[in-house]
C-alpha cells in the first residue's frame, strides 16, 4: 500500500496497531490471524448475503496492513515478516478468488468462474513482477490496480450485486497493470 492510501487508513488502524505492539503480539502473528480472517470472510461468499460478505472482506483487508504498522511500531521489522505477509496476501488473494468461482459454481454462472480465475491469474502476475523484478534489484512502484485497489474493487462489486461486471473490470485492469508493470520493469532493466 502506498503512503497516501496509508494516511487515509492510519487514522483507524493506528490506535489498534498501538494496542497490540503494547501487547506484544508479533507481527507476524498478525499476519496469520489476518489470512485465517480473510479465509473465513472469503467462505462466507457462498452463506451469506453477498452486502455481508463484502463487509467481513472488507474488514479483513483493511486490517491486513496493521501487521506491518505494529512492526515498525514495535521495532520488530524482520526479512522474514515481509516474506511471510507477501506470501500470505498471495494465499488470502487466492482464496476470495477460489470462493468467488465456488459461488460461481453454486449459482450456474461460468462467466463467474471464467472470470474469478483470470481475475486471480492476473492479480497474481501483477505481485509476481513486482516480486521477481525485486530479485534483480530493478524496483517496480505502482501500478493502476495494486492489492488494495483489486480488493476493493471486488468488495464493491460483491456488495453491490454486481459481481460479474467487478470482475471483467478487474480482469481487463489486472492485465492492463501486468503489462504497465511489465514496461516499467523494462526500462529499469535497461538503464541497469
Amino acid at each position: 500500500m502506498d503512503i497516501d492510501k496509508r494516511k487515509l487508513i492510519k487514522p483507524i488502524i493506528y490506535p489498534i496497531a498501538k494496542l497490540l505492539s503494547k501487547m506484544n503480539i508479533s507481527p507476524n502473528s498478525i499476519t496469520i490471524f489476518c489470512t485465517i480472517f480473510t479465509f473465513f470472510s472469503s467462505l462466507s461468499i457462498i452463506f451469506l448475503p453477498n452486502i455481508l460478505s463484502a463487509l467481513l472482506l472488507l474488514i479483513a483487508v483493511s486490517f491486513d496492513s496493521i501487521d506491518g504498522l505494529v512492526a515498525r511500531i514495535s521495532g520488530k521489522i524482520t526479512k522474514f515478516g515481509g516474506f511471510l505477509d507477501s506470501t500470505l496476501d498471495r494465499l488470502s488473494e487466492g482464496f476470495i478468488f477460489t470462493f468467488i468461482a465456488i459461488y460461481g459454481i453454486i449459482n450456474n454462472s461460468n462467466l463467474i468462474i471464467i472470470f474469478s480465475f483470470l481475475s486471480m491469474i492476473f492479480s497474481f502476475m501483477i505481485s509476481y513482477s513486482k516480486a521477481r523484478s525485486e530479485c534483480d534489484n530493478v524496483p517496480i512502484k505502482g501500478g493502476l490496480m495494486q492489492r488494495p485497489e483489486r480488493l476493493l474493487l471486488l468488495i464493491i462489486a460483491l456488495a453491490s450485486g454486481y459481481l460479474l461486471v467487478g470482475l471483467i473490470i478487474l480482469t481487463l485492469l489486472s492485465i492492463f497493470t501486468t503489462f504497465q508493470r511489465i514496461l516499467i520493469a523494462l526500462k529499469g532493466y535497461k538503464g541497469n
